[in-house]
């Protein structure tokens, strides 16, 4: 793949035209060869950093999967570009042991960074995308409705302890209603929401083993393509809604920090992503105790560029060769993430108090993103 050719959307057609295949048709196969691609390179050996940096590079020289058909952006098929989806699985500290769900799996991305041997309980509602799924990873994987109740009794069965997801960001319509997901175990007064992926991360987690730990990748409460995020006062106000409220007395949330849209583009969509880490079925600490910033008062840090992203990395030797390199959380302060307007990040950007250091691994009022917003495609 280093030496491959890169091309764009007009050679993605002109190849499509010659193979017989639609332009989408042959942008799916596109992203499964990133997909197999990624998934070599993460279980290559090597430091986690090495592997973040050849996934940028592979995601740089990807051409931009901008072709959409009236079913992809119902279901908000925007696949994670690969070293966002390796990140992932190094914050939610996964080990072969682990077992891992993924609620919206798609082709697969999301889980890039999963060893080899790992369980994965996958879902994914597009039957071509499942299958994809099932061929790359030689793992089953459900059709379920990720929003629902059934889904979560189903998965409550398996006691999942690791959990990464991507899922649609924003409202789903049906009937010419807004439809209302169930927010199951919900300790607040409000338990329905309008956003499916604040529904599914809540009930994900909520059919999770009590020790479980999790990354979730969410809209953006503020922000839109080519835009700023705002003022710091109006993105608080916008997380100031039940729901999270929620996500705080049921779950030990450690660190949230927002992605700039600019490095989604690639995957066809620009709209800012919340990445949301959770450790424990237990009520995140007060902060003055040590527990992390709410982001209705201190809004989530941006990292604006790829080099910021990678200060994340907490390099550690590799603990399984072949199978994932190890890594994790850094301690609070490290790396270059700048909050909005370019300032460091501190009290206007949310860090995680004390810090959460890795270990080993293996292997306006709040608005709603419309479909054209990443998520629901792993």
């Amino acid at each position: 793949w280093q030496r491959s050719h890169q091309f764009d959307l007009p050679g993605i057609k002109k190849l499509a035209e010659s193979a017989g295949l639609s332009p989408k048709e042959m942008q799916e196969a596109i992203e499964v060869g990133i997909v197999r691609a990624a998934r070599w390179i993460t279980s290559a050996k090597g430091t986690a950093l090495e592997k973040f940096r050849a996934l940028t590079l592979l995601y740089e020289r990807q051409p931009t999967l901008g072709e959409r058909t009236a079913d992809s952006k119902v279901r908000q098929a925007y696949s994670t570009p690969p070293p966002l989806a390796y990140l992932a699985s190094l914050l939610a500290r996964i080990t072969r042991q682990s077992k891992v769900v993924e609620p919206t799996v798609g082709n697969g991305m999301l889980v890039i960074g999963v060893p080899e041997g790992t369980t994965i309980l996958a879902n994914e509602l597009d039957p071509d995308r499942r299958a994809s799924f099932e061929e790359t990873y030689d793992q089953t994987a459900t059709s379920q409705d990720a929003a629902s109740r059934e889904y979560h009794d189903a998965l409550a069965k398996e006691q999942p302890d690791r959990i990464v997801a991507n899922p649609p960001f924003g409202n789903r319509i049906s009937n010419g209603a807004t439809e209302q997901f169930p927010i199951i175990g919900g300790t607040v007064a409000k338990q329905t929401t309008p956003s499916i992926d604040i529904a599914i991360m809540l009930n994900t987690l909520d059919a999770a083993s009590d020790d479980v730990e999790a990354v979730f990748l969410l809209g953006a409460k503020t922000g839109t393509p080519n835009a700023s995020m705002g003022s710091a006062e109006a993105r608080t106000a916008a997380y100031r809604r039940p729901e999270f409220l929620d996500l705080f007395k049921r779950f030990n949330v450690v660190d949230w920090f927002t992605i700039d849209g600019d490095l989604y583009r690639k995957m066809g969509a620009g709209w800012p992503v919340d990445v949301v880490v959770v450790r424990g079925k237990k009520p995140t600490p007060a902060t003055k105790d040590g527990g992390f910033a709410r982001p209705w008062v201190q809004p989530p840090r941006v990292l604006n560029s790829w080099a910021e992203v990678e200060g994340l990395i907490h390099e550690r030797p590799d603990s399984e060769a072949g199978g994932g390199a190890g890594g994790g959380v850094p301690p609070a302060g490290t790396g270059t993430a700048k909050g909005p307007g370019g300032a460091s990040s501190g009290p206007s950007g949310n860090q995680r108090p004390g810090g959460q250091p890795g270990r080993p691994i293996g292997g306006t009022p709040p608005r709603q993103p419309p479909a054209q917003g990443p998520g629901g495609g792993g």
